[in-house]
């Protein structure tokens, strides 16, 4: 899974961070809501079996379902093209039964619209040919489309807990388990909470785990002090000949007996384990490897480096600190910023996002020079240029905006963002001829820019220039049931 965290085309790998990188012979994935809470979950099969993942973000951002019923054709209307349209941003889909490798996806359409709570229009293009438009419809429902017919909203049946597939489990990693020296009642986890740990199930009968024993010693020997290595005997009536094997070769890390509890919650039901194993957690007491076979170290020295290494990667950080941002949770943002930059110190992602935030902070000056900092080593980073634009708007140095935000065009030409915040700069400085061309500007890059339209009839009309109705008719046509556009219509109408 990869996440874009900027504007720039870089895509971060964070299928570690989401727990998606099963260790399987994947086959195929399909996104669906398998609990029914309105947002897409994925169920992954691979040759060892299906994974079942829970979407369990809690954003709050709304969403359309779509189904379609044709009348004239194949009823599952496959091939009908859907648009959904909110705001400005038209997404599409198409309807299908087979997506990637194998799979079979359901006949529905999802499409995720932000915070809006109403769809300004969906069009639908069925496979007969015939088109049909519908208008401010409302999110977070089940919309059913009958050719021909109006539609019917719903709302999503959400799935009972108890038909829900069970979690993956905790291993039992917190409860006490007996070592192989203890006489006295068990008190000690089998996995210790703030050191990575290693657990290893074996048997001296079994000749796979006597050969990767030394390997387990020399491992446990090169990490210690640094993670936690545990030996599980699934021998536990003859005692002699798991300390027999124990001292043949050499091991020094604790050893604890398995039991039947133990066994089932590592190997299943039926408690039958698969020797050998072994499993890596980290400092959490949460599951980040498996291996129901023999390993070498090879096998097992990249997971142990990266639970031991200190610095959690920049690009890792720079996508905690900008999450942290959307949620508005600036000290946390600043905290993982700040590590990154002690990683790359010269890092202009990095540096324009702890810029940004702390233009918002009490001393907003020290983000304006940090946001200058990242143009002397590149003028040409036009996000940076933005976001200086934004940091001096919010000290009200509305003509060093406007100044920054020129720098960012001047780069980056036909970037509407840029555009609507010198159209905005520039009406709030009441320069209304520059206003004027910056949003024409805007409106033949992109038709359908409300605001854009909004503002240019607002303008001529205060101006007294000719194409203000035209330009609030478009704007009508665009948002038809705003009351600010209806009457500034209205208003030119009657003139």
């Amino acid at each position: 899974m990869y996440l874009n965290p900027n504007k720039e085309g870089a895509f971060v790998n964070i299928g570690y961070s989401m727990k998606l990188d099963f260790d399987d012979d994947g086959r195929a994935a399909i996104p669906l809501d398998i609990d029914g809470d309105g947002d897409l979950d994925l169920a992954v099969m691979s040759l060892q079996g299906l994974h079942l993942a829970e979407n369990r973000s809690n954003m709050k951002n709304t969403f359309a379902r779509i189904k379609l019923i044709a009348t004239k054709s194949q009823h599952h209307a496959l091939g009908a093209n859907v648009e959904v349209h909110t705001k400005g941003t038209k997404q599409q889909d198409y309807v299908k039964l087979i997506a990637g490798f194998q799979s079979q996806v359901l006949p529905l359409l999802h499409f995720g619209t932000g915070k809006h709570t109403m769809i300004d229009k969906v069009v639908i293009r069925w496979p007969s040919g015939k088109t049909e438009t519908h208008l401010d419809l409302p999110t977070n429902k089940l919309l059913t489309f009958t050719e021909g017919e109006n539609y019917e909203s719903t709302n999503l049946k959400s799935w009972p807990a108890q038909a829900l597939p069970p979690e993956v489990p905790d291993y039992l990693v917190h409860r006490p388990v007996a070592r192989l020296e203890e006489t006295a009642v068990p008190t000690t986890p089998l996995v210790k909470k703030g050191t990575p740990t290693v657990v290893n199930f074996w048997a001296p009968w079994c000749k796979p785990c006597q050969k990767e024993l030394p390997m387990l010693v020399e491992m446990a020997s090169a990490y210690q002090g640094k993670i936690d290595f545990v030996g599980v005997s699934v021998e536990t009536e003859k005692l002699d000949d798991v300390k027999a094997a124990i001292k043949l070769h050499a091991i020094k890390y604790d050893q604890a007996l398995a039991d039947h509890a133990l066994l089932e919650a590592f190997f299943g039901r039926q408690g039958e384990a698969a020797l050998p194993s072994t499993f890596v957690f980290n400092a959490e007491q949460k599951l980040v490897r498996a291996f129901r076979r023999s390993i070498e170290a090879k096998d097992l020295k990249a997971h142990l480096d990266s639970l031991v290494r200190k610095d959690k990667g920049v690009s890792y950080l720079l996508v905690l600190g900008e999450s942290a941002m959307k949620r508005r949770d600036y000290a946390a943002a600043e905290k993982h910023f700040k590590e990154a930059l002690a990683l790359d110190p010269d890092n202009r992602f990095v540096l324009t996002q702890y810029g940004t935030i702390l233009a918002l902070s009490p001393e907003p000056a020290k983000g304006i020079k940090m946001l200058e900092r990242v143009l002397k080593v590149d003028n040409q980073f036009h996000y940076a240029w933005d976001r200086l634009a934004s940091a001096r708007k919010e000290q009200n140095d509305l003509t060093g905006a406007l100044k920054a935000i020129r720098q960012a065009i001047k780069i980056s030409p036909d970037d509407v963002a840029y555009l609507v915040q010198e159209a905005n700069l520039l009406i709030a400085l009441q320069n209304d001829k520059a206003a004027i061309e910056t949003l024409r500007k805007i409106t033949n890059i992109k038709a359908d820019e409300f605001m854009a339209w909004f503002n240019l009839a607002r303008i001529l009309h205060k101006t007294k220039k000719a194409g203000a109705l035209s330009a609030a008719e478009t704007a009508a046509k665009l948002r038809p049931k705003d009351p600010a556009i209806q009457e500034l219509f209205m208003m030119l109408r009657e003139q």
